[in-house]
């Protein structure tokens, strides 16, 4: 990818800041009163492997090697002095162990990198299928709200209807019956509308909760009633043994 220019400078400061001390340590004919060890590598080589990756810490290793084997081979430098050979040896050993440890842990970096970069795109995902969720959600409770509404206009004047017929004293008692009926299945088909508005209500949390008693007696009465006809067509006897008041 390509870098920005922050990122360019900053890894030109490690790089440079490496440079600079692997000159110190290793071209420097008092690095060994300064330098007793070459701890001080430690902190620019774990900066470029931390924000350069494998590539900037391969480039810090090449350099570092440079320096390091230029400066014994002269003469010069905190492996100097001694055996040519035997610094040379130690030289490398020192660039093979820094260049294997900082490699990596460069490695291990980027792949926290890309684990970490791997988590935010599903993150992202997850956020984007929740937002679609929600306002998927919100259609559809917009949908059944205005569908409800539109359901329960037309009762009304239904409602209306079978009141005044209800109240038509002309009426023989079995078409007053099945008008009674027909008026308590309109107003549960109304009742049901309002439960639809309430879903709407709920998802705004613009709802009030409210307690009713209920008659036990009534409610299985008007059970019967509504499956009658069928319970008849099929030749069905269903007697019920309530008490008048409830217990």
């Amino acid at each position: 990818t390509k870098k920005t220019l922050p990122e360019e400078l900053e890894y030109a400061a490690a790089w440079g800041s490496l440079a600079t001390l692997a000159i110190l340590i290793f071209w420097t004919p008092f690095a060994r009163d300064i330098f007793p060890f070459p701890y001080p590598l430690l902190i620019p080589m774990a900066w470029m492997a931390i924000r350069t990756g494998i590539g900037g810490t391969t480039l810090g290793s090449l350099t570092l090697a440079s320096i390091a084997i230029s400066g014994t081979l002269y003469g010069s430098g905190m492996l100097s002095g001694g055996d040519p050979a035997k610094s040379l040896f130690i030289a490398q050993l020192f660039i093979g162990t820094f260049a294997l440890v900082f490699l990596a842990f460069a490695s291990a970096m980027e792949e926290r990198h890309e684990t970490r970069g791997a988590a935010d795109a599903y993150v992202k995902q997850l956020e984007h299928a929740l937002r679609r969720i929600r306002g998927e959600d919100r259609a559809k409770t917009e949908f059944i709200a205005v569908l409800a509404h539109e359901l329960r206009n037309p009762l009304a004047p239904v409602m209306s209807s079978l009141e005044l017929m209800k109240l038509d004293t002309g009426l023989s008692a079995n078409v007053h019956h099945m008008v009674d009926g027909m008026h308590r299945h309109v107003g549960n088909m109304a009742r049901l509308l309002d439960d639809l508005l309430d879903i709407a209500r709920i998802s705004k949390k613009k709802y009030k909760l409210e307690r009713t008693p209920v008659h036990l007696q009534t409610l299985v009465r008007r059970s019967v009633e509504t499956v009658q006809a069928l319970l008849t067509a099929r030749g069905h006897d269903v007697r019920l043994d309530l008490p008048e008041t409830a217990g």
